[in-house]
């Protein structure tokens, strides 16, 4: 597997939203081509430095992180596969809540 060291800068456009049962609770997913991907945390446009820190910080982990942009601001996305091998030592819970944008 290669390591990113940056996430992915994608287009809020380009992607599509849906949302997705885990246990006990419902996530916001996100498809881009045939990734699929699982919200960390929302940021507005003014705290895009945040958003950005998050990003790299889940990359530095060995995990596969995409931010997207809209008009209402940030969004950072963990792959899901990167979730799933992450689960024993990464608690996406606690990271970072997700702010209503």
């Amino acid at each position: 597997m290669i390591q990113c060291m940056f996430p992915a800068i994608i287009p809020a456009r380009l992607v599509s939203e849906f949302k997705f049962w885990d246990g006990d609770n419902v996530h916001q997913g996100m498809r881009y081509g045939t990734n699929l991907y699982r919200c960390v945390a929302s940021f507005p446009l003014s705290q895009q430095q945040q958003a950005y820190s998050l990003g790299t910080n889940l990359c530095e982990q060995n995990q596969q992180a995409a931010l997207t942009k809209s008009k209402a601001g940030y969004t950072v996305w963990l792959s899901l596969r990167s979730a799933e091998m992450a689960h024993d030592y990464l608690s996406l819970e606690t990271l970072v809540p997700v702010e209503a944008i």
